[in-house]
């Protein structure tokens, strides 16, 4: 199967699914990522507000503020770039309309790059696929790939998903970036 194929057929799959059933699978991830080592370890999160059909990671989110976390949220600046912007308690009421019908902050907030935020990073990252074996199928622009490339040495990421998304195979380009883990409701793989 094509990666639009694949891609198709995850969007349709996930919004047939209840808002009761996102939610209850939702707050199970966000407590399996909380009893992690690598949670605990983290000064700082790379975060991403989630479309409706995702895993709402929100109060995780809120969750690293309160522990004193570094938390910034993607904003996209050009047809294949991100740029992260740290966040504080009040953010939400902050957030602005970006490409794709994402939440983002807005331009002005300060700005996080990967090479020289305090470390260790934790990177939660979206997909509408992943493998146990942490291969990823995104949305298609290739935003994940770059900041996977780049990020600093002493980053982790992690795939953030439902159970039903895990794929026995992906195809995979050369582009493409693998994480480090992946969290389901389930299972860490």
């Amino acid at each position: 199967m094509s990666k639009s194929a694949l891609r198709s057929h995850l969007r349709h799959m996930l919004s047939h699914m209840s808002v009761g059933e996102r939610l209850v699978h939702s707050q199970t991830i966000v407590r399996h990522i909380l009893s992690l080592d690598i949670w605990t370890k983290a000064s700082t999160v790379f975060a991403f507000i989630p479309l409706e059909t995702e895993a709402d990671i929100r109060p995780l989110i809120d969750q690293a503020i309160v522990e004193g976390k570094t938390v910034a949220l993607p904003r996209c600046v050009s047809e294949n770039q991100l740029v992260f912007h740290r966040i504080a308690a009040d953010y939400d009421g902050g957030l602005v309309k970006g490409p794709f019908a994402l939440r983002e902050p807005p331009e002005c907030w300060p700005v996080m790059d990967t090479l020289s935020v305090p470390g260790p990073l934790l990177i939660l990252v979206p997909g509408y696929a992943y493998t146990a074996q942490g291969h990823r199928l995104g949305k298609g622009k290739g935003y994940y790939d770059r900041l996977l490339d780049q990020a600093a040495l002493q980053s982790i990421s992690l795939g953030i998903c439902f159970e039903c998304q895990i794929v026995p195979w992906l195809p995979m380009e050369t582009h493409d970036r693998m994480v480090d883990a992946v969290i389901t409701e389930q299972h860490l793989y």
